[in-house]
């Protein structure tokens, strides 16, 4: 039900973003139906990103998240605090390595079982357990977006980052594509436009094949744009 909630709260945002409005509201009822609190407050955060668009917004987004699961006396939430403090609690400088978190054991909030979580329900930390310092290049792609506000789909990356306050979008097959796509597609536009320049001014690289050999051609980034809409 997390992922079922996840990933339609990711397809209704990046459709919008590409304002196929009518696209994205069959995908509503299955938002309900997941029974997802958080697919509905990352689909809130995403929502607001359109008409605020600020990187102060995740803050306040991820402090909401994690102080209600905090506060919150349900069992859900607490079995998602214990998980967070055994990551935290077992953090290395370098790492564990990719999936060991699945075999973590839990130990139970009061009278319980031990359980086994498989996820960290929190990217962040997961990538810090499994990685460590290698996690580093991950937070700086999706820091360098997130910082780019006027993207257009900038309100999926922080639907996205805000998600991965208390869930594993980063581990769902479909989101991860979905997210990494745009945040590739964020990073090209951002390297053409400031990647070739000559004396009058920034300029983007094409290539057209002429009589058997490549021949460069510049064209004004503005030009660039324009056509391609």
């Amino acid at each position: 039900s997390v992922q079922q909630g996840t990933v339609l709260t990711l397809l209704v945002v990046a459709l919008i973003t590409k304002r196929m409005w009518l696209w994205a509201l069959p995908l509503l009822p299955g938002i309900y139906l997941s029974g997802s609190r958080g697919a509905w407050f990352a689909l809130a955060v995403g929502l607001l990103g359109f008409r605020i668009r600020h990187v102060a917004l995740f803050v306040i987004a991820a402090f909401v998240s994690i102080t209600y699961a905090v506060m919150s006396t349900g069992n859900s939430d607490l079995q998602r605090v214990l998980i967070w403090r055994t990551a935290w609690d077992s953090l290395t400088p370098f790492g564990w390595g990719p999936g060991v978190f699945f075999s973590i054991l839990v130990p139970p909030h009061g009278h319980g079982t031990w359980f086994y979580p498989e996820t960290a329900h929190n990217d962040a930390l997961q990538l810090l357990f499994e990685y460590g310092a290698g996690a580093a290049l991950v937070f700086v792609l999706f820091g360098f977006v997130l910082r780019r506000t006027s993207e257009r789909e900038w309100p999926l990356v922080l639907a996205f980052v805000t998600a991965g306050c208390y869930s594993m979008p980063l581990y769902m097959p479909v989101v991860s594509f979905l997210i990494f796509v745009t945040v590739g597609n964020a990073i090209r536009r951002y390297a053409l436009s400031r990647g070739h320049c000559d004396s009058r001014g920034y300029y983007v690289l094409s290539w057209d094949a002429g009589n058997g050999e490549a021949s460069r051609r510049f064209i004004p980034v503005a030009s660039y744009y324009s056509t391609e809409g």
